[in-house]
C-alpha cells in the first residue's frame, strides 16, 4: 500500500511540472502590417515557476518580404545581465540574441527577453520561426521543459486612393409661387430673367428709278446687190428725189444754174450706186 501511494505521488509531480512548463514566444503571434511600414516583435518569456537565468534563442524570416533594422535588449533580465549575443544577419534572414544574469537571483516572472524592429518590403505572408532556443537555471543547468511559440505577419499590398468623384450639383426647382420657397425651408430662389431679343430695326427699301426697258434695235435685213443688178436698179428705179434748199429767183436766173443742179444730182446718184456696190461685196464676204 505505501508503495502504490509513493508512485501515486511521483506521477502527479510529473504530470504537474509537465503542464507548467517554461515558454518563449513570438508577440503578438500575428500581425497586420502594410508594405513600406516600420514595425516591431517582442521575443517574452514566461517561466511558469521556472528560475531562468540565461536565455538565446535564433529567429528566422523571409528576407524577400522583412529586413531586420535593429535588435535590443528587453527588461526581462533587468540592469544585472549581459548581453552575450546580438547578430543580424538580412542577407539570411535571421537574428540570434543571447543574455544571461550576472548575479543572483534568478527570474520566475514574465517579461520581455528583446524586441526586433522590421521593414516590411513586400506584400506577402512572413513566418516568424523561433530555433535554437535555450533556457537555463541558476546552475547554468538548461531548462529541458520550454515551450515554443512561433508568430506570423502579414504584409499587405499599399492600396492607391481614388479620388472622391466630384459632386453633381442638384437643378434649383423654382417655383411659381415666388420668392416664398416652401419647399426649401424657406429660402427663396431668384429665377434668372430671360434676356429678351431686341427685334432688329426693318430695313426701308429706297424707291428707285426702274430702268425702262431699252427696246432693241430691229436688224435691217441688207439686200446684196451685185454690180449688174446695181446698175440695172439704178437705171430702171426713178432716182430718190434729194431735197435742195429752195434757189432764190435770183440764182435761177444766173447762167449755169440747172447744169449745175443736174451734175450734183448725179453726183449724188453715183455716190448712192458706189455705196450700194460696197455693202453687197461686204456681204459677199
Amino acid at each position: 500500500m505505501i508503495k502504490i501511494l509513493v508512485t501515486t505521488a511521483a506521477v502527479i509531480i510529473v504530470s504537474v511540472q509537465t503542464g507548467f512548463a517554461a515558454q518563449i514566444s513570438v508577440m503578438p503571434s500575428l500581425q497586420m502590417v502594410s508594405k513600406g511600414d516600420n514595425f516591431t516583435v517582442n521575443i517574452s518569456i514566461d517561466p511558469e515557476g521556472s528560475e531562468v537565468f540565461g536565455a538565446q534563442y535564433e529567429l528566422q524570416f523571409d528576407n524577400s518580404l522583412l529586413s531586420v533594422t535593429s535588435q535590443a535588449k528587453g527588461p526581462f533580465f533587468g540592469g544585472d545581465a549581459s548581453v552575450l549575443k546580438n547578430e543580424l544577419n538580412n542577407t539570411m534572414g535571421w537574428v540570434k540574441y543571447g543574455e544571461t544574469r550576472t548575479k543572483q537571483p534568478a527570474v520566475s516572472n514574465q517579461g520581455i527577453l528583446a524586441t526586433i524592429t522590421f521593414t516590411a518590403i513586400e506584400s506577402g505572408t512572413c513566418s516568424l520561426n523561433l530555433s535554437e532556443v535555450k533556457l537555463s537555471d541558476p546552475n547554468a543547468q538548461p531548462i529541458s521543459d520550454v515551450s515554443v511559440n512561433n508568430g506570423t505577419c502579414e504584409i499587405e499590398a499599399i492600396q492607391e486612393q481614388t479620388p472622391a468623384p466630384t459632386p453633381t450639383p442638384a437643378p434649383t426647382h423654382i417655383s411659381n409661387s415666388g420668392s416664398e420657397g416652401s419647399g426649401n425651408g424657406g429660402a427663396s430662389v431668384t429665377p434668372t430673367p430671360t434676356p429678351t431679343p431686341t427685334p432688329s430695326p426693318a430695313r426701308t427699301q429706297t424707291p428707285g428709278l426702274t430702268p425702262e426697258p431699252t427696246a432693241t434695235p430691229a436688224k435691217t435685213p441688207v439686200t446684196t446687190l451685185s454690180p449688174d443688178s446695181a446698175i440695172t436698179s439704178i437705171v430702171t428705179s426713178s432716182p430718190t428725189p434729194v431735197s435742195t434748199p429752195a434757189a432764190s429767183e435770183e440764182e435761177r436766173k444766173l447762167p449755169g444754174f440747172e447744169a449745175m443742179a443736174t451734175l450734183i444730182t448725179l453726183l449724188m446718184l453715183y455716190t448712192v450706186f458706189k455705196f450700194k456696190i460696197r455693202k453687197g461685196g461686204d456681204g459677199d464676204e
